[in-house]
């Protein structure tokens, strides 16, 4: 084995991270090391550029099969932690700008691009069933259970966002047994139920902070704050969530990309 890859290697199962594959876990396999290497990554254990061993030797390392690190390696790939180069090898991503951040991905996904540790602190968690009352959005699930969600949303210890999220739960029951101060959600339903979020429609609006909001994000009293309303949407069409968050304007960005088209053109 390479010496680099002793080196790396005592970064994987050092004292300090004291990590295992779990095979009892219900946590798929190939998702267990994915979220250890994008800990490394996240933490600077494992720095912009720096080559990873090879699969076979991870495979060595992880005590898996082959297929079970490709399929953690692509993940990385996919969420922008690392990048993979024919005969060259595998390297981690250098962050991008850790100054500002955008509505318009995922919270999870941009914090830790940033270089930033996500996490949350959970201050309410219950279940109940659709009805009049829940949002417009999700109101054609007449009677379905659903998990309302409330979360202060941290990059490292920065309060950047408040974020109640409405889930339809019919088809991932029992998640909310998971601990979401840890747990990406979307990751839960992606890894866990196979439920891949094909769309999410946003809207954004301004506002100022209330005395409860500025309490919760650090700020003074009538400083403005963003809020985003979204519903988020499978393969399949059908709904599954409603969220409305407000953030920090000193910490968030929203980036709009429109395509100009042919249609498009001003008339002579």
């Amino acid at each position: 084995m390479r010496e680099v890859n002793v080196n790396i290697q005592n970064k994987y199962f050092s004292q300090e991270q004291k990590f295992r594959v779990n095979h009892q876990s219900p946590v798929p396999l190939y998702h267990q090391i994915y979220l250890h290497l994008r800990h490394l990554i996240v933490t600077n254990k494992l720095t912009p550029s720096e080559m990873l061993p090879t699969e076979m030797e991870l495979t060595e390392f992880f005590s898996v099969g082959r297929h079970t690190i490709r399929e953690a390696l692509s993940k990385l790939v996919d969420d922008g932690f690392i990048e993979r180069y024919s005969g060259r090898g595998t390297f981690v991503r250098a962050f991008e700008n850790r100054e500002r951040f955008y509505l318009d991905r995922s919270f999870s996904h941009q914090i830790t691009a940033l270089g930033m540790v996500a996490h949350s602190k959970v201050l309410e968690k219950f279940t109940g069933i659709i009805d009049n009352n829940s949002p417009v959005s999700l109101q054609k699930k007449m009677g379905v259970p659903f998990l309302q969600l409330t979360r202060i949303r941290y990059g490292n210890d920065i309060p950047l966002g408040v974020q109640t999220a409405i889930l339809l739960i019919d088809r991932c029951p029992d998640i909310q047994q998971y601990d979401f101060s840890k747990e990406s959600l979307y990751n839960i339903l992606s890894s866990i139920y196979h439920l891949k979020i094909a769309e999410i429609h946003n809207e954004i609006s301004a506002s100022i902070a209330t005395e409860k909001q500025s309490s919760l994000l650090d700020i003074e009293i009538g400083e403005p704050i963003l809020i985003e309303k979204t519903v988020t949407y499978l393969a399949d069409g059908e709904p599954i969530e409603a969220t409305n968050c407000f953030y920090r304007s000193d910490k968030y960005n929203y980036n709009i990309r429109y395509k100009y088209r042919e249609c498009d053109k001003e008339p002579s």
